[in-house]
């Protein structure tokens, strides 16, 4: 009898008997069959986007004198023109913006390599300015903005300018919005970097937004700042007038694409 009662599963016993949840068994083999089907499921269409993208990146390399040839061309903001037939540009958070700035400015050095060093003596030889900032390389930044103005920028700045400067010491050049909220839609003939989250701290979804165009760069805000940079020479479109020093001293104490100017010499030296 207790040879009978093993062999099927079920045990005598004479005290009360606890009632087990029956299992499904035709349920969990469907499980176990359809779980591996999804996971190659998944692995094919992620190898599919591999590939596309590999090919797109290819395709970009092999046409980049077609964009040299329309940023050649006069005029402001031409190269909006090559980006309604190729909106491509928008796409793998600014990558493509990388390998063409690469290929223009074969010279350039690593932003966040030689950053740094800057940011750290920045930081240490005018303590005392943008205290309340807690993100070091905003504060940095905002201290650089600072001390490298352009000339006559101060009478040029109207009465809203300044207010947005109170509270955005980098304001025109990167702005904050809600998690939630949208960069706005208006078109902007300089590129802007916008922010989702916290004011003035860091956040890893940003949108580089320029004329009509979004281009969104889903990394954190040093490596989209970086983005930036390269996205006016790619582009080929100026800064505003006011902050033309700022990125001049990037261009030439960071990236080393550009000769500083006697302003931006003094305060490197400085540091």
């Amino acid at each position: 009898m207790e040879y009978l009662a093993r062999k099927s599963d079920e045990r005598v016993i004479k005290r009360r008997r606890i009632e087990q949840p029956k299992v499904n068994h035709q349920e969990e083999n469907a499980s176990a069959v359809e779980e591996p089907c999804l996971q190659a499921i998944k692995l094919l269409v992620d190898l599919k986007i591999c590939l596309f993208r590999f090919r797109v990146v290819e395709l970009w390399k092999a046409t980049f004198n077609d964009r040299e040839a329309s940023r050649s061309e006069d005029g402001e903001n031409t190269f909006s023109n090559y980006l309604k037939d190729f909106p491509v540009l928008t796409a793998y958070n600014g990558e493509l913006i990388s390998l063409d700035y690469a290929k223009i400015k074969p010279e350039s050095t690593s932003f966040c390599e030689y950053w740094e060093p800057i940011e750290l003596a920045v930081l240490e030889h005018h303590s005392d300015q943008f205290k309340e900032l807690q993100n070091d390389f905003v504060r940095a930044l905002s201290i650089i903005r600072s001390k490298n103005p352009s000339r006559g920028s101060k009478r040029k700045q109207d009465t809203t300018s300044k207010n947005n400067m109170k509270n955005n010491p980098l304001s025109g050049i990167i702005e904050w919005v809600q998690m939630d909220d949208d960069p706005p839609q208006t078109a902007s003939m300089i590129p802007v970097l916008y922010v989702r989250g916290e004011p003035l701290k860091n956040s890893e979804d940003c949108v580089i937004r320029w004329s009509e165009w979004s281009i969104p760069v889903l990394a954190e805000l040093k490596l989209a700042f970086n983005i930036l940079l390269e996205t006016f020479t790619v582009l080929n479109v100026q800064p505003a007038p006011t902050d033309r020093q700022f990125f001049l001293f990037l261009r030439g104490s960071v990236l080393h694409t550009a000769t500083l100017s006697t302003t931006g010499a003094k305060f490197l030296h400085s540091l």
